[in-house]
């Protein structure tokens, strides 16, 4: 039997409206199928290998895909909540009033099909501008569905309005990976503060997107292992350095400078591996956190050479290491115009030394 798929083209996303057999097979004919002897368990364990390894978001396609080849499939699909745990939601531009409401029905049955498994949610809201239609629903109900779940939460991709952050609130226990911003900056001066996860104990891993303002949205930072920040101004960098003790893994691209001054860094005892990476186009060096900074647990260094202007990048580093009296033991520089030999004269107790073309911050 071949089927045949009818996918919705109104939708990003390709729900099914049709799914119908090119033969029609006789009662007897579908009892001897040898799939209707397989375990049920079987089955949905092939179906999980259908879909992308968790946390991975499949097409929204797929799961349902799955539920309508046919009724004993569906049954199967429907009563395997991991089939169901994780979903990326895109929000678009001049989206009509159905298809808003279509993904808001599409994203509470996802939820109410996952059980009580733990959930990887993306929601991103990708508009300039908010929806006006009164028919429309509004992001705050997109994020009103995903909160009643929050305890459920264990990897988390949120692209919010800044006025509808107040939403999201709650209990996280089971939250541990987190990328977070609003779409735009704050429209005052002086915005509101949210204190979001505080009840987030196993938060340890956090990326923060690009309009993210780490003074008006306090994160749990003394938890935090791994950080990586798409677009910071250096006292911003400062701060985190400060504020994020247990840091072991830490990225930060710096996107401009700004009249407030770096704040001092204490030594940071337990970060291994740093990458500084400035922006395109930003004119910003990389030079007011090299020399401020004190790491005697570094092992892994990357940086723009380019962007390290004051006393050169060997100078900068020699610094570092001397500063910190650590063992680095390997050296990335991107963007590199000075040999490789100049580095190994000038950086003796570096291990490997790798120099990389232009790139982009990983």
């Amino acid at each position: 039997m071949q089927l045949i798929a009818s996918l919705d083209p109104d939708s990003e996303s390709g729900p099914i409206t049709t799914i119908q057999p090119t033969e029609t097979l006789q009662p007897e004919s579908c009892l001897a199928s040898p799939l209707l002897s397989v375990p049920p368990e079987i089955i949905a364990e092939i179906f999980l290998h259908f879909l992308p390894s968790y946390p991975e978001p499949p097409p929204v396609v797929a799961p349902l895909l799955l539920s309508r080849i046919c009724r004993h499939w569906r049954q199967i699909a429907l009563s395997t909540p991991l089939l169901w745990r994780a979903i990326h939601m895109p929000l678009r531009e001049h989206e009509l009033p159905e298809a808003r409401a279509r993904k808001l029905n599409l994203l509470d049955t996802w939820l109410s099909r996952s059980g009580d498994c733990s959930l990887s949610i993306s929601l991103h809201y990708i508009l300039h501008r908010a929806f006006n239609s009164e028919s429309s629903p509004t992001v705050s109900q997109f994020l009103d569905a995903i909160v009643r779940h929050a305890s459920r939460w264990e990897y988390l991709d949120l692209h919010m309005p800044f006025e509808d952050l107040s939403i999201i609130q709650g209990d996280m226990p089971r939250l541990r990976d987190l990328t977070f911003g609003p779409c735009e900056l704050p429209k005052n001066d002086d915005p509101a503060v949210f204190q979001l996860f505080d009840c987030a104990p196993q938060l340890t891993k956090v990326v923060l997107t690009e309009c993210f303002v780490p003074l008006v949205i306090p994160l749990p930072w003394s938890q935090i292992t791994h950080l990586k920040g798409l677009c910071l101004y250096a006292h911003e960098c400062g701060e985190l350095l400060s504020a994020a003790t247990n840091l072991v893994h830490c990225i930060m691209a710096l996107c401009g400078g700004s009249d407030v001054p770096i704040p001092p860094i204490p030594p940071h005892l337990h970060i291994r591996t740093l990458i500084l990476h400035v922006v395109e186009e930003t004119q910003i060096s990389l030079d007011v956190l090299l020399d401020r900074i004190t790491l005697p647990a570094l092992c892994t260094l990357r940086f723009t050479e380019h962007a390290v202007s004051r006393n050169g990048p060997l100078t900068a580093v020699g610094y570092l290491l001397s500063r910190s009296q650590c063992t680095l033991e390997d050296l990335f520089v991107d963007d590199a115009s000075l040999p490789e030999s100049a580095y190994r004269r000038a950086l003796l107790s570096v291990r490997t030394i790798t120099l990389r073309g232009p790139t982009t911050i990983a």
